[in-house]
Protein backbone atom coordinates (compact mmCIF):
# COMPACT_ATOMS: atom_id res chain seq x y z
CA UNK A 1 0.00 0.00 0.00
CA UNK A 2 1.24 3.34 -0.95
CA UNK A 3 2.05 5.66 1.65
CA UNK A 4 2.26 9.61 1.81
CA UNK A 5 6.26 11.43 2.57
CA UNK A 6 6.98 14.27 4.47
CA UNK A 7 10.33 15.60 3.65
CA UNK A 8 11.53 18.01 6.30
CA UNK A 9 14.74 19.54 4.96
CA UNK A 10 14.56 19.50 1.58
CA UNK A 11 17.81 20.34 0.65
CA UNK A 12 20.22 18.28 -1.51
CA UNK A 13 19.73 14.85 -0.11
CA UNK A 14 15.69 16.00 0.96
CA UNK A 15 15.23 16.69 -2.60
CA UNK A 16 17.45 13.90 -4.19
CA UNK A 17 16.07 10.82 -2.00
CA UNK A 18 12.90 12.30 -2.34
CA UNK A 19 12.86 12.95 -5.69
CA UNK A 20 14.14 9.27 -6.11
CA UNK A 21 10.69 8.37 -4.40
CA UNK A 22 8.70 10.78 -6.52
CA UNK A 23 9.89 10.09 -9.48
CA UNK A 24 8.90 6.27 -8.92
CA UNK A 25 5.40 7.12 -8.30
CA UNK A 26 5.69 7.55 -4.46
CA UNK A 27 3.07 10.46 -3.18
CA UNK A 28 6.29 12.63 -1.74
CA UNK A 29 5.43 16.15 -0.25
CA UNK A 30 8.30 18.71 0.22
CA UNK A 31 8.58 21.19 3.09
CA UNK A 32 10.87 23.83 1.54
CA UNK A 33 12.23 27.38 2.74
CA UNK A 34 14.32 29.39 -0.01
CA UNK A 35 13.93 26.87 -2.49
CA UNK A 36 10.06 27.27 -2.65
CA UNK A 37 9.53 29.22 -5.46
CA UNK A 38 12.25 28.25 -7.66
CA UNK A 39 10.66 24.71 -7.44
CA UNK A 40 7.55 25.45 -7.54
CA UNK A 41 7.79 27.30 -10.62
CA UNK A 42 10.41 25.23 -12.92
CA UNK A 43 10.29 21.78 -11.39
CA UNK A 44 13.48 19.62 -10.01
CA UNK A 45 16.13 18.35 -11.64
CA UNK A 46 18.33 16.19 -10.56
CA UNK A 47 21.28 14.99 -12.94
CA UNK A 48 22.95 12.08 -11.14
CA UNK A 49 25.35 9.27 -11.94
CA UNK A 50 22.80 6.28 -11.79
CA UNK A 51 20.59 8.36 -14.12
CA UNK A 52 19.12 11.93 -14.69
CA UNK A 53 15.70 12.56 -13.84
CA UNK A 54 13.16 16.01 -13.44
CA UNK A 55 10.13 16.44 -11.41
CA UNK A 56 7.92 18.68 -13.59
CA UNK A 57 5.36 19.46 -10.30
CA UNK A 58 6.59 18.57 -7.44
CA UNK A 59 4.44 19.34 -4.74
CA UNK A 60 5.82 22.02 -2.30
CA UNK A 61 5.21 23.65 0.75
CA UNK A 62 6.24 26.20 2.72
CA UNK A 63 3.96 25.14 6.10
CA UNK A 64 3.96 21.66 7.46
CA UNK A 65 0.39 22.40 8.38
CA UNK A 66 -0.48 23.12 4.87
CA UNK A 67 0.98 19.16 4.27
CA UNK A 68 -0.98 17.63 7.05
CA UNK A 69 -0.65 14.16 7.97
CA UNK A 70 1.19 11.65 6.38
CA UNK A 71 2.68 8.22 6.85
CA UNK A 72 6.37 9.38 6.84
CA UNK A 73 8.12 12.31 8.05
CA UNK A 74 11.58 11.84 6.61
CA UNK A 75 13.73 14.72 8.48
CA UNK A 76 17.29 15.64 6.16
CA UNK A 77 18.12 18.90 7.63
CA UNK A 78 21.00 19.72 9.33
CA UNK A 79 21.50 18.80 13.10
CA UNK A 80 21.70 22.26 13.89
CA UNK A 81 18.07 23.05 13.39
CA UNK A 82 17.03 19.75 16.01
CA UNK A 83 15.56 22.51 17.90
CA UNK A 84 12.76 22.86 15.15
CA UNK A 85 11.21 19.43 15.66
CA UNK A 86 8.51 20.01 17.47
CA UNK A 87 7.09 22.44 15.70
CA UNK A 88 7.26 21.39 12.18
CA UNK A 89 7.11 17.47 12.66
CA UNK A 90 3.87 17.61 15.20
CA UNK A 91 1.71 18.82 12.40
CA UNK A 92 2.58 16.10 10.10
CA UNK A 93 1.49 13.56 12.36
CA UNK A 94 -1.45 10.90 12.82
CA UNK A 95 -1.29 7.56 14.91
CA UNK A 96 0.51 5.61 12.43
CA UNK A 97 3.44 7.78 11.72
CA UNK A 98 6.70 7.19 11.51
CA UNK A 99 9.92 9.37 11.52
CA UNK A 100 12.94 8.88 9.55
CA UNK A 101 15.82 10.62 10.23
CA UNK A 102 18.65 10.64 7.63
CA UNK A 103 20.49 13.00 9.52
CA UNK A 104 24.42 12.33 10.06
CA UNK A 105 25.71 12.50 13.55
CA UNK A 106 24.55 11.07 16.90
CA UNK A 107 21.76 11.89 19.22
CA UNK A 108 18.96 12.72 16.51
CA UNK A 109 16.66 9.54 17.03
CA UNK A 110 17.33 9.97 20.65
CA UNK A 111 15.54 13.44 20.68
CA UNK A 112 12.99 12.18 18.66
CA UNK A 113 12.37 9.42 20.40
CA UNK A 114 12.07 11.63 23.26
CA UNK A 115 9.75 14.16 21.73
CA UNK A 116 7.61 11.26 19.80
CA UNK A 117 7.92 8.43 21.13
CA UNK A 118 10.61 5.70 20.09
CA UNK A 119 8.00 3.47 18.47
CA UNK A 120 7.75 5.85 15.61
CA UNK A 121 11.50 6.33 14.80
CA UNK A 122 13.84 5.24 12.51
CA UNK A 123 16.98 5.88 11.42
CA UNK A 124 18.96 5.92 8.20
CA UNK A 125 22.30 6.69 7.06
CA UNK A 126 23.05 8.09 3.56
CA UNK A 127 26.53 7.10 1.99
CA UNK A 128 26.16 9.94 -0.73
CA UNK A 129 27.94 12.46 -2.57
CA UNK A 130 25.94 15.22 -3.56
CA UNK A 131 25.27 19.08 -4.00
CA UNK A 132 22.45 21.37 -4.02
CA UNK A 133 23.77 23.67 -7.54
CA UNK A 134 20.63 26.00 -7.52
CA UNK A 135 17.04 26.21 -6.14
CA UNK A 136 15.80 22.98 -8.07
CA UNK A 137 19.06 21.47 -9.29
CA UNK A 138 20.65 18.94 -7.27
CA UNK A 139 24.02 17.26 -8.46
CA UNK A 140 24.89 13.39 -7.56
CA UNK A 141 28.14 12.45 -8.05
CA UNK A 142 28.54 9.26 -6.11
CA UNK A 143 27.45 6.43 -3.87
CA UNK A 144 23.90 6.70 -2.77
CA UNK A 145 23.58 4.02 -0.10
CA UNK A 146 20.84 4.23 2.33
CA UNK A 147 21.10 2.03 5.61
CA UNK A 148 18.13 1.88 7.60
CA UNK A 149 17.46 0.86 11.24
CA UNK A 150 14.47 0.52 13.76
CA UNK A 151 15.45 3.23 17.01
CA UNK A 152 12.54 1.46 18.70
CA UNK A 153 13.11 -2.06 17.85
CA UNK A 154 8.98 -2.36 17.17
CA UNK A 155 8.89 -1.26 14.14
CA UNK A 156 10.48 -4.40 12.24
CA UNK A 157 7.45 -4.90 9.28
CA UNK A 158 8.01 -0.90 7.93
CA UNK A 159 11.51 -1.25 7.71
CA UNK A 160 11.50 -3.86 5.66
CA UNK A 161 8.34 -1.90 3.66
CA UNK A 162 10.59 1.06 3.35
CA UNK A 163 13.78 -0.78 2.47
CA UNK A 164 11.89 -2.39 -0.24
CA UNK A 165 10.32 1.06 -1.53
CA UNK A 166 13.36 2.94 -1.02
CA UNK A 167 14.71 -0.16 -3.72
CA UNK A 168 12.32 0.05 -5.58
CA UNK A 169 12.45 3.44 -6.13
CA UNK A 170 16.04 3.15 -7.17
CA UNK A 171 18.14 3.09 -4.24
CA UNK A 172 20.27 0.89 -2.95
CA UNK A 173 19.36 0.47 0.63
CA UNK A 174 19.96 -1.97 3.17
CA UNK A 175 18.32 -2.81 6.77
CA UNK A 176 20.31 -3.31 9.66
CA UNK A 177 19.30 -4.99 13.30
CA UNK A 178 21.92 -2.71 15.37
CA UNK A 179 21.37 0.76 14.05
CA UNK A 180 23.79 2.38 16.61
CA UNK A 181 26.65 0.65 15.21
CA UNK A 182 25.67 1.60 11.72
CA UNK A 183 25.16 5.20 13.18
CA UNK A 184 28.79 5.30 14.31
CA UNK A 185 30.20 3.69 10.58
CA UNK A 186 28.59 6.27 9.26
CA UNK A 187 30.40 8.64 11.78
CA UNK A 188 33.47 6.98 10.38
CA UNK A 189 32.94 6.78 6.90
CA UNK A 190 32.21 10.63 7.48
Amino acid sequence: MSKKYAIVGAGAVGLYYGGRLAAAGEDVRFLLRSDYEGIRERGLTVESVDGDFRLEKPQVFREAGEIGPVDVVVVTWKATANGHYEEVIWPLLHEGTCILTLQNGLGNTELLAELFGARRVLGGLCFVCINRLAPGLVKHTGGGMVTLGDHGGEQGALLAELVATFQGAGIVTKGVENLGHAQWVKLVWN
